[in-house]
């Protein structure tokens, strides 16, 4: 380590400086959208909280309504980032919209890749756990109830819906069912790209659910299931996914420089990576 970085972590508030700058360089070359930003927080928040931009936007936003948005959690600058382009599956095509006329509840930091969508009906409710990943293309609707826990990953083009949006009639009986519902996902779920997740979906803790898959029953009486199929199943119990960080960049090494090895045996059990995660959240943004 050179001298100069051993000054600047030795004076902190340096280096708080110096950190800072190098966040908003990042923001600025990720297409942060000043307008967009300081508009959604100055019509959704009071003075105060406004004032601390717990929300930035990157790029496009078409916004319809921006409805109740409710932070249940302490705020700091940047928490909730809107179509930053962290996957980098794709490149944006500008479409990322928002028209929430209910409410949604955020209950700590929360990143959306691009091209998003939020909609939300006057009845309807969105709530994101901390320290959700929602990636590009990914839908959410809202006529009733979603719920998305901590710590869940929803992977690119993944839809949704908690609602069948049109009515059906038994033309033999005349039943018409209700096509309100909701959906629940635990928290550190792991949900595969392009899968649908509609309504009457619930979700364990640690459920995984493969790619391309339908999801639309109740799974809470399994534990640790990996999910997938249309309409989806449970394929097999205790298998999760390993979401810190350092954790996953040892592994890639591992198997980098092993390629012939098939798999590894550590120890078993559950680890709670609550802290891990933590730590990479804190050292993504300005404030924490």
């Amino acid at each position: 380590m050179s001298n100069v970085v051993k000054y600047i972590k030795r004076h902190r508030l340096l280096y708080n400086v110096v950190f800072k700058l190098k966040k908003w360089n990042d923001y600025r070359k990720d297409g942060l959208n000043i307008y967009k930003t300081i508009l959604v927080n100055f019509k959704l928040f009071p003075l105060k909280e406004a004032l601390k931009f717990p929300i930035f936007v990157f790029g496009k936003l078409k916004i319809y309504h921006l409805g109740t948005v409710i932070i249940e959690s302490p705020i700091f600058t940047g928490m909730i980032e809107l179509g930053r382009n962290r996957d980098r599956f794709k490149a944006s095509a500008g479409s990322a919209m928002i028209d929430n006329r209910g409410i949604i509840i955020f209950k700590g930091a929360v990143h959306f890749s691009i091209d998003y969508g939020i909609y939300s009906q006057p009845t309807g409710r969105i709530e994101f756990g901390k320290f959700c990943f929602l990636g590009n293309n990914v839908k959410l609707y809202a006529y009733n109830k979603i719920v998305i826990g901590m710590g869940c990953s929803i992977t690119s083009e993944v839809q949704i819906f908690d609602s069948g949006f049109h009515f059906m009639k038994n033309v033999e009986t005349g039943e018409i069912g209700n096509i309100m519902g909701q959906v629940v996902i635990g928290n550190w779920c792991w949900i595969g790209n392009r899968t649908t997740i509609a309504r009457k979906t619930i979700l364990p803790d640690y459920s995984v659910v493969t790619s391309n898959s339908l999801v639309n029953k109740d799974f809470s009486m399994e534990k640790f299931p990996l999910i997938g199929g249309i309409p989806a199943r449970k394929i097999s119990n205790s298998l999760v996914r390993i979401f810190n960080r350092e954790d996953e960049n040892r592994l890639w090494a591992y198997f980098v420089e092993h390629r012939d090895v098939d798999s590894i045996y550590e120890h078993a059990g559950l680890i709670n990576e609550y802290e891990l995660v933590e730590k990479e959240f804190e050292g993504q943004f300005l404030y924490y």
